[in-house]
């Protein structure tokens, strides 16, 4: 279980935009006007087919109008449209385009002012991070305002003056912040490479985020050091193709939900308490569907991100679920909790007994974790024994296999 995370040797410097096909080059027509004069004849057949890759794509999700009660569908004309101008800008205005796209997508879906009141409340705890004191008294502050907020969304305070701040602010803001905020602390403290306003402030305001609560735990490095790391056709054919299998998967959750899952009553037999067991494992299509087609979203901005599914139905072993199912959580859970854990155990009892104690830490944090993920999005901290004997026999399992 103990993989070593990768280093992080690239930045995300003139360097790194230079490495995509689209980047300027010296001595080319500069701005829209020269658009066209850049693109060879192969490149201009590439964006036209992605193009049309995509709107299909598009057409198929506004016609089964999937995640429509989250305000989805009303974002597919923008990202289609921001798609066509953001790979055709020139590279060095496609960061800011891309985080005037995110703000806008949240005014798309929120009403004002309510959206307004994010967007500031978000600004203002970045700005916490960036404060010119003592990081440990940026941390303090930072939690001052999380408890100050927490108390507001445990419902605790009732007017109408609170109400949409708490049903329709708070679950965004703790979508956005409550897992990239952490993430983004730890990576600030140790930043070699200066990252622009842009490159910032997109990283919470990411573009399918306010219509996507559940959210892919997107590593602050990675993001930065994944930006057009490939030839951007590549990336772009990446993204198509994510999305059509989190469209698939999406379509399947909906197939299994309304036809296959039998109901409570109807669990009479060894056959309906199988077919019930099977049929709740494969509801979580929908998790999978929905952080392919994010992932999918942002690889046509240029974020040449790795999958956060890699075949989990098909996993050999415990660990081997453990690390294809939420590839994201996991490598969270390694960054943050698993490592520090490990280091300073494993003084204490050894090799084996820091091993097994960092994997009891972690599946007791993603116990924890996910009951907070669930107070932000619901109000309510549920700490469910059925959750906690799930986690508790993966993580006897994994520490099995770990172990032999």
């Amino acid at each position: 279980m103990a993989k070593p995370i990768d280093k992080i040797t690239q930045s995300t410097s003139d360097r790194n935009f230079e490495a995509g096909a689209g980047a300027t080059r010296t001595g080319q027509p500069a701005g829209l006007a020269g658009i066209w004069e850049r693109l060879s004849t192969s490149d201009a057949v590439r964006f036209i087919s992605l193009t049309a890759q995509l709107g299909l794509v598009m057409l198929a999700l506004w016609r089964f109008r999937i995640e429509d009660d989250y305000g989805f569908i009303r974002l597919l004309p923008l990202i289609f449209g921001g798609f066509i101008v953001h790979s055709l800008l020139p590279m060095r205005y496609r960061r800011a385009f891309f985080l005037t796209l995110s703000i806008a997508a949240i005014g798309v879906v929120l009403p004002f002012p309510q959206s307004l009141v994010l967007v500031g409340l978000g600004l203002g705890l970045i700005g916490l991070c960036h404060l010119p004191v003592a990081f440990s008294i940026r941390v303090g502050l930072i939690l001052m305002v999380v408890m100050g907020l927490a108390t507001l969304r445990t419902g605790w305070i009732s007017n109408a003056l609170v109400s949409d701040f708490q049903t329709l602010i708070l679950p965004v803001l703790g979508a956005m912040f409550m897992f990239r905020l952490a993430i983004y602390l730890y990576d600030i403290r140790h930043e070699k490479q200066p990252a622009s306003i842009s490159e910032r402030l997109s990283y919470f305001f990411l573009l399918p985020n306010i219509s996507f609560l559940l959210f892919p735990v997107v590593d602050y490095r990675t993001y930065r050091r994944t930006y057009y790391n490939e030839q951007e056709h590549v990336i772009y054919q990446r993204g198509v193709l994510w999305m059509v299998r989190g469209l698939t998967h999406l379509l399947l959750y909906r197939l299994v939900y309304q036809y296959l899952v039998p109901s409570p009553g109807d669990v009479q037999s060894l056959t309906a308490v199988m077919q019930f067991m099977v049929t709740s494992y494969l509801l979580y299509l929908r998790i999978s569907g929905q952080f392919h087609m994010i992932i999918g979203i942002l690889c046509l901005f240029g974020f040449n991100l790795p999958e956060t599914h890699h075949l989990y139905y098909l996993a050999s072993s415990f660990n081997d679920f453990w690390r294809r199912i939420n590839i994201y959580w996991k490598d969270f859970m390694m960054k943050m909790v698993y490592y520090p854990a490990f280091m300073r155990l494993r003084k204490w009892g050894g090799m084996s007994t820091g091993i097994v104690l960092a994997t009891v830490v972690v599946f007791t944090g993603t116990w924890l974790l996910h009951s907070y993920q669930w107070f932000w999005l619901r109000g309510a901290f549920p700490l469910a024994a059925t959750d906690g004997l799930f986690w508790g026999f993966l993580g006897v399992m994994v520490v099995i296999n770990s172990l032999q």
